[in-house]
């Protein structure tokens, strides 16, 4: 029998074998994703005659694929590379359903609408695979309550006051600017699943240790979340995307804001005991 403390070292090659697997996944739906806007969605259109589908599926695309890199690459392939690839293709499952409900409301199908279907397939199991490594290696945390300080809530808070607000304007709105038509029940799916991650996406991150695995997934989430802000109401003119800008900052200065470290401890004169 192995010894006890090869176990652990065993699961950490696992784990990273599976996240060598989940990147080289990721790369493939990044490159499927962007052949999905060439070829005819729906009838004889294809999804970059309308630029905002055209810049959702390009920044999504760029996001997974930066998220596959950070995944082959060693020094990033335990935190950050999962991190931002969980934010990155957070919509990926919901966007599968979107284009199946589309396709059937619409006929008919055209092949750029299965590309888009498999990439976001693609993608999805690039997510489950890096969840299995997580797992294996347990490097990931979730804690029971926020941590302290006023940060995390404004991450929190940010998150939820996002989510309100893209139901909000979509549902309000003239029309979805990557459907030229006001949201129906074809849409609303796809964007309350949207919203949920929006508000869901922010709670996690502060509750995840360590903290670069959280800012990963903030990082992630904000960059998809930018593409479909753009696809629901157009960067000019998306409230949701100023909630965006407001995480990011918030990010930015979360990732700056190191956790308390244990004192040194010290004898009583004050000197550092030495060994």
């Amino acid at each position: 029998e192995p010894a006890p403390d090869e176990t652990p070292a065993a699961d950490a090659g696992q784990g990273s074998k599976l996240l060598v697997a989940a990147g080289v996944v990721t790369v493939v739906g990044a490159l499927v994703l962007v052949t999905s806007m060439f070829p005819p969605f729906l009838g004889t259109s294809p999804l970059r005659e309308h630029s905002p589908n055209t810049w959702q599926n390009g920044i999504e695309a760029v996001a997974a694929a930066l998220a596959g890199i950070c995944l082959l690459a060693p020094p990033s392939r335990r935190l950050i590379g999962p991190g931002f690839l969980f934010g990155a293709i957070a919509t990926a499952p919901s966007g599968a359903v979107y284009d199946i409900i589309v396709g059937h409301a619409f006929p008919p199908a055209g092949p750029g609408l299965w590309l888009n279907v498999a990439a976001c397939a693609i993608l999805t199991v690039a997510d489950v695979l890096a969840w299995r490594a997580l797992a294996h290696h347990g490097a990931v945390r979730l804690g029971r309550r926020m941590p302290a300080g006023v940060l995390p809530w404004l991450v929190a808070f940010a998150g939820c006051a996002g989510a309100v607000l893209l139901v909000a304007q979509v549902l309000n709105q003239d029309a979805i600017a990557g459907t030229t038509y006001k949201a129906a029940g074809t849409d609303l799916f796809a964007l309350y699943c949207t919203a949920t991650m929006a508000l869901v996406i922010p709670v996690v991150a502060v509750l995840a240790s360590p903290r670069t695995f959280g800012v990963a997934l903030l990082a992630g989430w904000i960059t998809t979340a930018i593409a479909e802000a753009e696809f629901y109401s157009g960067l000019t003119s998306s409230v949701f995307a100023l909630t965006l800008l407001v995480l990011l900052v918030l990010t930015v200065a979360y990732a700056r804001t190191s956790r308390p470290r244990t004192p040194v401890a010290t004898d009583v004169a004050g000197a550092t005991p030495r060994a």
